[in-house]
Protein backbone atom coordinates (compact mmCIF):
# COMPACT_ATOMS: atom_id res chain seq x y z
CA UNK A 1 0.00 0.00 0.00
CA UNK A 2 1.43 3.43 -0.79
CA UNK A 3 1.91 6.28 1.43
CA UNK A 4 -0.65 8.10 0.01
CA UNK A 5 -3.38 5.69 0.51
CA UNK A 6 -2.30 4.80 4.05
CA UNK A 7 -2.79 8.60 4.11
CA UNK A 8 -6.68 8.52 2.93
CA UNK A 9 -7.04 5.71 4.81
CA UNK A 10 -6.21 7.64 8.31
CA UNK A 11 -7.95 10.29 6.96
CA UNK A 12 -11.03 8.27 6.99
CA UNK A 13 -10.29 6.79 10.54
CA UNK A 14 -9.68 9.74 11.89
CA UNK A 15 -12.91 11.69 10.61
CA UNK A 16 -15.35 8.67 12.17
CA UNK A 17 -16.86 8.78 15.40
CA UNK A 18 -14.20 8.56 17.86
CA UNK A 19 -14.35 6.68 21.12
CA UNK A 20 -14.82 8.69 24.38
CA UNK A 21 -11.89 10.06 26.13
CA UNK A 22 -10.46 7.28 28.37
CA UNK A 23 -8.57 10.67 30.64
CA UNK A 24 -9.78 14.24 31.65
CA UNK A 25 -7.95 16.42 29.50
CA UNK A 26 -9.60 19.44 30.96
CA UNK A 27 -7.09 21.32 33.27
CA UNK A 28 -4.69 20.66 29.35
CA UNK A 29 -6.91 21.77 27.71
CA UNK A 30 -7.18 25.07 29.66
CA UNK A 31 -3.33 25.20 29.66
CA UNK A 32 -3.88 25.00 25.82
CA UNK A 33 -5.73 28.11 25.63
CA UNK A 34 -2.89 29.88 27.25
CA UNK A 35 -0.16 28.75 24.88
CA UNK A 36 2.69 31.98 24.52
CA UNK A 37 2.91 30.95 21.16
CA UNK A 38 -1.13 31.87 20.31
CA UNK A 39 -4.06 34.17 20.48
CA UNK A 40 -6.27 32.37 22.92
CA UNK A 41 -9.28 33.91 20.84
CA UNK A 42 -7.99 32.62 17.45
CA UNK A 43 -7.26 29.28 18.22
CA UNK A 44 -9.82 26.61 16.64
CA UNK A 45 -11.80 24.85 19.53
CA UNK A 46 -12.02 22.03 17.05
CA UNK A 47 -7.87 21.83 16.42
CA UNK A 48 -7.54 21.62 20.52
CA UNK A 49 -10.57 18.30 20.72
CA UNK A 50 -9.05 16.46 17.43
CA UNK A 51 -5.23 16.66 18.82
CA UNK A 52 -6.45 15.50 22.31
CA UNK A 53 -8.64 12.18 20.59
CA UNK A 54 -5.52 11.40 18.42
CA UNK A 55 -3.04 11.59 21.72
CA UNK A 56 -5.52 10.08 23.80
CA UNK A 57 -5.87 6.89 21.11
CA UNK A 58 -2.18 6.55 21.00
CA UNK A 59 -1.79 6.75 24.75
CA UNK A 60 -4.23 3.70 25.23
CA UNK A 61 -2.87 1.87 21.88
CA UNK A 62 0.67 2.31 23.07
CA UNK A 63 0.42 2.25 27.20
CA UNK A 64 2.05 5.60 27.16
CA UNK A 65 2.73 6.79 30.64
CA UNK A 66 -0.07 9.21 31.34
CA UNK A 67 2.51 11.84 33.02
CA UNK A 68 3.27 12.85 29.19
CA UNK A 69 -0.55 13.46 28.86
CA UNK A 70 -0.57 16.50 26.87
CA UNK A 71 2.24 16.26 24.59
CA UNK A 72 0.76 16.67 21.72
CA UNK A 73 -0.76 20.19 22.85
CA UNK A 74 2.75 21.76 23.94
CA UNK A 75 4.46 20.24 20.80
CA UNK A 76 1.48 22.20 18.65
CA UNK A 77 1.93 25.35 20.72
CA UNK A 78 5.67 25.22 20.78
CA UNK A 79 5.76 24.82 17.08
CA UNK A 80 3.22 26.73 15.22
CA UNK A 81 0.86 28.29 18.17
CA UNK A 82 -2.08 25.88 16.98
CA UNK A 83 -1.68 27.09 13.11
CA UNK A 84 -2.12 24.17 10.23
CA UNK A 85 -0.81 26.80 7.88
CA UNK A 86 2.35 27.59 9.70
CA UNK A 87 5.54 28.14 7.63
CA UNK A 88 9.16 28.42 9.23
CA UNK A 89 12.88 27.16 9.21
CA UNK A 90 13.35 29.49 6.39
CA UNK A 91 16.80 28.79 3.90
CA UNK A 92 17.69 30.26 1.10
CA UNK A 93 18.06 28.59 -2.40
CA UNK A 94 21.41 29.46 -4.74
CA UNK A 95 19.16 32.25 -6.66
CA UNK A 96 18.35 33.68 -3.36
CA UNK A 97 15.16 32.99 -2.99
CA UNK A 98 13.54 32.33 0.88
CA UNK A 99 11.94 28.63 1.29
CA UNK A 100 10.34 27.47 4.42
CA UNK A 101 11.16 23.82 4.62
CA UNK A 102 9.09 23.71 7.86
CA UNK A 103 5.34 23.50 7.29
CA UNK A 104 2.25 22.89 9.11
CA UNK A 105 0.89 22.85 12.65
CA UNK A 106 3.96 20.50 14.06
CA UNK A 107 6.46 22.13 11.30
CA UNK A 108 7.29 19.11 9.99
CA UNK A 109 10.09 19.17 6.94
CA UNK A 110 9.58 17.69 3.42
CA UNK A 111 11.04 14.21 4.84
CA UNK A 112 7.62 13.80 5.95
CA UNK A 113 5.91 14.27 3.13
CA UNK A 114 7.82 11.80 1.22
CA UNK A 115 7.98 9.38 3.65
CA UNK A 116 4.50 9.13 4.70
CA UNK A 117 2.77 10.61 2.00
CA UNK A 118 0.50 13.50 3.53
CA UNK A 119 -0.33 17.07 3.52
CA UNK A 120 1.64 18.93 6.36
CA UNK A 121 -1.02 21.33 6.10
CA UNK A 122 -3.57 18.78 7.06
CA UNK A 123 -3.22 19.24 10.71
CA UNK A 124 -5.28 15.55 12.11
CA UNK A 125 -2.75 13.84 9.58
CA UNK A 126 0.42 15.73 11.28
CA UNK A 127 -0.43 14.77 14.34
CA UNK A 128 -1.47 11.05 13.21
CA UNK A 129 2.26 10.27 12.06
CA UNK A 130 3.86 13.01 14.37
CA UNK A 131 2.53 10.04 17.03
CA UNK A 132 3.30 7.61 14.90
CA UNK A 133 7.13 8.43 14.08
CA UNK A 134 7.35 8.73 17.91
CA UNK A 135 6.22 5.58 18.59
CA UNK A 136 8.12 4.02 15.89
CA UNK A 137 11.42 5.49 17.75
CA UNK A 138 10.26 4.46 21.16
CA UNK A 139 9.72 0.44 19.54
CA UNK A 140 13.12 0.72 18.09
CA UNK A 141 14.46 1.49 21.76
CA UNK A 142 18.02 3.02 21.14
CA UNK A 143 18.72 4.09 24.56
CA UNK A 144 20.16 2.16 27.44
CA UNK A 145 17.88 -0.25 29.04
CA UNK A 146 18.02 0.63 32.83
CA UNK A 147 15.89 4.04 31.79
CA UNK A 148 12.21 4.08 32.91
CA UNK A 149 9.45 3.47 30.65
CA UNK A 150 8.98 7.43 31.07
CA UNK A 151 12.46 8.11 30.23
CA UNK A 152 12.15 5.89 27.11
CA UNK A 153 9.09 7.83 26.02
CA UNK A 154 11.08 11.31 26.39
CA UNK A 155 13.68 9.83 24.57
CA UNK A 156 11.74 9.07 21.38
CA UNK A 157 9.98 12.24 21.45
CA UNK A 158 13.24 13.95 21.55
CA UNK A 159 13.98 11.60 18.44
CA UNK A 160 11.42 12.80 17.35
CA UNK A 161 11.20 17.16 17.51
CA UNK A 162 15.10 16.91 16.70
CA UNK A 163 15.58 14.68 13.89
CA UNK A 164 18.75 12.48 12.94
CA UNK A 165 19.93 9.70 15.19
CA UNK A 166 23.53 8.59 15.42
CA UNK A 167 26.00 7.19 17.75
CA UNK A 168 27.62 10.73 17.77
CA UNK A 169 24.78 12.03 19.86
CA UNK A 170 24.00 9.09 21.67
CA UNK A 171 21.32 8.75 19.77
CA UNK A 172 19.48 12.01 22.09
CA UNK A 173 19.17 9.27 25.42
CA UNK A 174 19.86 12.07 27.32
CA UNK A 175 18.12 15.44 25.95
CA UNK A 176 14.98 16.72 26.41
CA UNK A 177 13.02 19.43 24.24
CA UNK A 178 11.44 22.71 24.72
CA UNK A 179 7.84 20.82 24.54
CA UNK A 180 8.82 18.75 27.60
CA UNK A 181 9.78 21.48 29.70
CA UNK A 182 6.70 23.43 28.36
CA UNK A 183 4.23 20.76 29.75
CA UNK A 184 6.52 20.44 32.66
CA UNK A 185 5.56 23.97 33.37
CA UNK A 186 1.88 23.51 32.33
CA UNK A 187 1.68 20.61 35.35
CA UNK A 188 3.48 22.64 37.77
CA UNK A 189 0.42 25.58 37.17
CA UNK A 190 -2.09 22.58 37.07
CA UNK A 191 -0.66 21.06 40.47
CA UNK A 192 -0.70 24.87 42.15
CA UNK A 193 -4.07 25.23 41.00
CA UNK A 194 -5.33 22.19 42.16
CA UNK A 195 -3.19 22.70 46.16
CA UNK A 196 -4.55 26.20 45.90
CA UNK A 197 -8.13 24.91 45.60
CA UNK A 198 -8.26 22.39 48.08
CA UNK A 199 -6.33 24.83 51.12
CA UNK A 200 -9.40 27.34 50.45
CA UNK A 201 -11.73 27.72 53.47
CA UNK A 202 -14.88 25.86 52.94
CA UNK A 203 -18.36 27.50 53.13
Amino acid sequence: MSHIILATTIQIIINANMPQLTYDYTDLINEAYNCSRANAEEIDPNIIENLVRIEDAFFVENNIPDELRGMLLVAACNESGYNPFAMGDYRTTRRGNRVAMARGILQFWPWATRRYGFDRADYQLSAHFWMTHMVNLRERNLCPNRFSEKRKWIAAWTQTCRGRLSRENRYRCYQVTGHYRRLQRWQKRINDRKEQEANEPGC
